[in-house]
């Protein structure tokens, strides 16, 4: 039976010879008579296999329907199920281009078989997924031919763990593309390596561990001169030579320039920690299947789980800090001007289709209304803590702040580039990811050019402390708005309080327009006078004498960490 809907009424019969009745239709299309309530079963069960993470006997129980019936409607409907490239070539998704992959172990009969999965970076969708009887290089090669044509996807860059069998298909099908070594794999790896396999010195176990922490902090290091100067220290350290770890520090010498890759491409992850999240999620109904009887039979049913998390609503977040990110929707209450923050339905459609790959920016999924008209926004949701926590504990390190600051002002550029005016950035508004990329959250008070004012008169939006002068004046603002707003949190970043002050949001405003900023050097030692001067470029009361747009603000700060790079190595070299 096809399942169609080019159907009619055929007749009706009795149920166990009572004055039950029950409908019988006909399918036009494989000529079929069927009854429809097992239609109304076969989605129930589906959604209480799939979604509640029963069994079929469990799924017979509720349904009340003989275990082998549950199986052989799902089974069907398996069978009926797209693949995931059918899938990708009939909607054309968009996605981010960096490629996360990783395999996992499914039981078929008696044997092992690896199901081969790649997911998008950011929108954590899987382009593409194979079940094949090995992980070996030639089914990864067949995997990333079919990632290529007919799939098509915009490849920058792959991430993945060191599996010889996998780089050997990468470099095959390939060659040119960035490649990630997955930093997480490497450190448990070697972790591993050093704790059960190496043969330790006797009365050298804390050089081991010495050594551990001075991998992880390269491999966590912030830039890449950074991960260089990490790796050059532990090379010339004459306490991991004694401890017999020559060997090993060969080996990551040959690993180095994979595991610095994402250095030299924003916005590519220096982990396929969200491939290995999404196999869990994968894992929560294999393992529970306890392994397949044939190859046909698993695969379908990989075809309707990889569905079922490609199309699933997630409508709640976990996270422990949910209240700042995931889900984000308009709470009763809200101010009359809700709806106009973001003008009509042709600018939320604009927003909602911009930010798709940006790294900088949070993921928009969907803005739309509630029944009550309120506007709410969906957002991905992404583990670390805020900006304003991290000032909390007191102003960071120049570098940290430059380099969180650069991300912003790219993150603002895209979106500046697309039209688009964020109007409240602010320590609050700024997430730090757990990989280190800075994330811009909330335009709910963002404008679109050209599209629905959003300024009534005598009315402002923002936050008064980050607000630029035309912004409390109430007038019409562009992006050079949001570079003010900029360099104030950088100024906080610094020294760890706000450029302009006050007991009320009139006083903060009157500052704002009227009084200039301490300078950073009179309130912390140690800033550089060019970082001084881009604060105060930023803080301009005029826009016209401000960075025009966030890309000159840009190029000024990298031309700063390339200057205060050069003057630390050459110090060091002194000493």
């Amino acid at each position: 039976m096809c399942h169609g809907f080019h159907t009619r009424r055929r007749a009706f019969f009795s149920v166990n010879q009572g004055s039950k009745r029950r409908r019988r239709c006909y399918c036009y299309d494989c000529r079929q008579t069927f009854t429809p309530r097992r239609h109304q079963t076969t989605e129930e069960a589906l959604r209480l296999y799939f979604d509640s993470g029963a069994s079929y006997r469990g799924v017979a129980r509720r349904l009340k329907v003989e275990p082998i019936t549950i199986y052989k409607r799902i089974i069907r409907m398996c069978f009926n199920c797209k693949s995931p490239l059918e899938v990708s070539l009939e909607l054309s998704p968009q996605w981010s281009g960096y490629l996360l992959v990783d395999g996992d172990s499914i039981t078929v009969g008696r044997r092992k078989e690896s199901l081969l999965l790649g997911v998008d970076s950011y929108s954590q969708d899987i382009p593409h997924a194979l079940l094949a009887e090995h992980e070996n290089s030639q089914n990864w090669e067949r995997f990333f031919q079919q990632i290529h044509d007919p799939i098509g996807y915009p490849l920058k860059g792959i991430i993945s763990d060191g599996d010889p069998a996998l780089q050997k298909a990468r470099e095959a099908v390939f060659p040119d593309v960035p490649w990630q070594l997955c930093i997480k794999h490497f450190e448990d790896g070697l972790s591993r390596f050093l704790r059960y396999q190496f043969t330790q010195k006797r009365g050298y176990w804390r050089e081991t561990d010495r050594f551990l922490k001075a991998i992880h902090d390269m491999l966590y290091a912030k830039s890449f001169e950074k991960a260089q100067r990490y790796l050059l220290a532990i090379s010339i350290d004459p306490g991991f030579k004694q401890a017999g770890l020559s060997a090993v520090i060969d080996t990551i010498h040959e690993k180095f320039p994979y595991l610095v890759t994402h250095h030299f491409h924003p916005g590519m992850p220096r982990t396929n920690n969200i491939a290995e999240g999404v196999i869990s999620r994968l894992d929560e109904k294999i393992t529970k299947a306890d392994g397949y009887l044939y190859h046909d039979t698993c695969w379908a049913t990989m075809k309707m789980l990889i569905m079922w998390y490609r199309f699933k609503k997630f409508t709640d977040c976990r996270k422990k800090n949910k209240h700042k990110n995931g889900k984000k929707s308009a709470q009763p209450g809200q101010s009359e001007y809700s709806k106009d923050r973001l003008g009509s339905s042709q600018p939320k459609a604009s927003l909602g289709t911009i930010f798709n790959t940006p790294p900088n920016i949070g993921n928009i999924h969907e803005i739309d209304e509630t029944k009550e008209g309120q506007t709410f926004m969906v957002m991905a949701c992404y583990e670390g803590e805020s900006l304003d926590e991290k000032i909390e504990r007191g102003p960071l390190k120049i570098d940290e702040a430059v380099d969180i600051v650069s991300q912003i002002a790219q993150g603002l550029s895209k979106a500046h580039e697309k039209g688009i005016v964020h109007r409240d950035i602010k320590p609050e508004n700024i997430l730090i990811a757990d990989d280190r990329v800075v994330k811009i959250l909330d335009f709910g008070l963002a404008k679109l050019r050209g599209k629905t004012k959003l300024t009534k008169e005598g009315t402002t939006l923002g936050t008064v402390t980050y607000m630029s002068p035309e912004q409390t004046r109430g007038e019409e603002v562009d992006r050079r708005s949001d570079i003010w707003s900029l360099g104030v949190v950088l100024y906080e970043m610094i020294t760890g309080q706000t450029p302009f002050r006050g007991d009320y949001d009139q006083a903060i405003m009157y500052s704002i327009i009227n009084e200039k900023p301490e300078p950073v050097t009179g309130l912390r030692t140690g800033v550089p006078l060019e970082l001084e001067r881009i604060v105060l470029k930023c803080l301009q009361k005029d826009a016209r004498e401000r960075y025009q747009t966030a890309s000159d603000l840009l190029a000024d700060l990298h031309h700063f960490q390339r200057i205060s790079t050069s003057q630390s190595i050459s110090q060091k070299t002194k000493e």
